[in-house]
């Protein structure tokens, strides 16, 4: 489910859901290291894109999109195998309950971007 989130919400979206099963699987730790890489990549991708021509720019973002797919897909398959095998009796979670941290996701996304983007502009004037 978080793949699909980030895919159609954006990564901080499918970095919260994926944090949240992590937490309710037991893995604290990880669901914490999820969050601050996918912070961390996404500063890293934002200042990508600002500099590159807008065309390139495109290609790059769903390219991002579709790493950010895998990437949280991989992040809590083996968690989520190994809590399936322990809890056969137990279904687990339709999705639809994340929807609404894909919009917080969303919306916080844009603001990153945003704030960066700001941040750029100001220092590299000549490049907007």
């Amino acid at each position: 489910m978080a793949s699909r989130i980030a895919f159609f919400f954006g990564p901080v979206a499918g970095a919260f859901v994926s944090a949240i099963s992590l937490r309710r699987m037991g893995h604290q730790e990880r669901a914490k290291r999820v969050l601050w890489v996918t912070a961390c990549a996404l500063v890293a991708v934002a200042a990508i894109l600002f500099f590159i021509p807008d065309a390139l720019a495109r290609i790059v973002g769903i390219g991002m999109d579709g790493a950010f797919c895998v990437a949280f897909y991989l992040v809590q398959d083996r968690e989520f195998r190994e809590w399936e095998a322990a809890h056969k009796d137990t279904t687990p979670s339709n999705g639809w309950s994340a929807l609404g941290w894909g919009i917080v996701g969303i919306l916080l996304f844009l603001a990153i971007a945003f704030a960066l983007f700001m941040v750029l502009a100001m220092v590299f004037p000549g490049h907007v």
